[in-house]
């Protein structure tokens, strides 16, 4: 007998859903216990839980005029082409990647009243110094347990650059589709914190771009002094002079007490009521949780022969609760 014909004598496997909805209904009464235990674990952690405030921000590029872009924009107009906005793109773009940069957790860091803010439960007023926060009883375990399988443990550090670069990478930043509009989004349980978080943040990343600006044109603007100074060839003086002039024209634009390269379009602004956590969400997800918990158990009960009971969970309960 040939191997095709074992295969064909062999039955096929077929999933039974009749078969699988007896089980089920036969097991009832682990999905009127689940159910309702996810559920009641749903209330409790709406309860409980911390409610959050959406704080959004919109930014906008600075405008920048033509004749701020010196000779470029001159021979551009003449060519016919638009670069007017050239300068203003890569300056918003540089912006934008700077606002979650190790350069601005170090900007931030230097304002102790934020950094108290952020972090309430390590200043001590007493003292007028950082502390460890106290840690609950089961922290040394989840410690004890990550560090035994590989994970690595943070220790605490005080407030500093590092830890407000972690805290800057949850800021939801989005782009629009249709206009160079960028927005800021982040959840706190303190609205006015969170503002104040993302005002800050745009000024002195925007304070710092300006400040790297007015180096650079004061560098450029000295060596092409020194430069005229020795050049005596006549063309080559007009060149220095036209590279001088464009530079003076930066360094009046970045000296100029207005936004540098983003500005404020909207914002900061607050949810009138805390998004998270969703009620909705977290009752999904206790209910898929419940389903799956009592699939699990109604398995492993099928599979022992065994019934849903009270005296079985009081047996399952005494297990657990057994001294090793």
């Amino acid at each position: 007998m040939s191997a095709m014909d074992d295969d064909r004598q062999q039955p096929a496997r077929v999933l039974d859903f009749a078969a699988f909805a007896r089980v089920l209904w036969q097991q009832r009464l682990v999905f009127a216990f689940t159910l309702p235990m996810a559920l009641l674990l749903a209330v409790l952690y709406l309860n409980v839980a911390a409610r959050q405030y959406e704080v959004t921000l919109q930014l906008a590029p600075v405008e920048r005029s033509q004749a701020s872009q010196g000779s470029l924009g001159a021979l551009s107009a003449v060519a016919g082409l638009d670069l007017s906005s050239a300068g203003q793109g890569t300056d918003f773009k540089i912006f934008v990647a700077a606002l979650q940069s190790h350069a601005a957790a170090e900007v931030l860091a230097t304002n102790s009243d934020l950094l108290r803010r952020l972090y309430p439960r390590e200043w001590s007023d007493a003292d007028h110094s950082w502390h460890e926060p106290p840690h609950g009883f089961l922290h040394p375990i989840v410690s004890a347990l990550a560090s035994g399988v590989g994970l690595q443990v943070r220790t605490w550090e005080p407030p500093s650059a590092n830890r407000l670069y972690r805290f800057l990478q949850e800021i939801e930043i989005t782009s629009s589709r249709d206009s160079p509009i960028v927005t800021l989004r982040v959840w706190n349980k303190d609205p006015d914190l969170a503002k104040t978080l993302l005002s800050d943040l745009v000024v002195s990343v925007d304070r710092f771009l300006r400040s790297r600006a007015l180096h650079r044109a004061d560098g450029y603007i000295e060596y092409l002094t020194r430069k005229l100074q020795q050049e005596p060839v006549a063309e080559y003086r007009q060149s220095l002079l036209q590279n001088l002039s464009d530079q003076e024209k930066r360094r009046m634009m970045a000296a100029a007490n207005v936004s540098y390269a983003a500005e404020l379009f909207s914002g900061p602004s607050a949810s009138e009521t805390p998004v998270l956590p969703s009620a909705l969400t977290t009752f999904a997800v206790a209910i898929l949780a419940g389903l799956i918990s009592g699939l699990v158990i109604a398995y492993y009960l099928n599979t022992s022969r065994r019934e849903f009971s009270i005296p079985l969970l009081r047996r399952w309960w005494s297990k657990l609760l057994r001294p090793a």
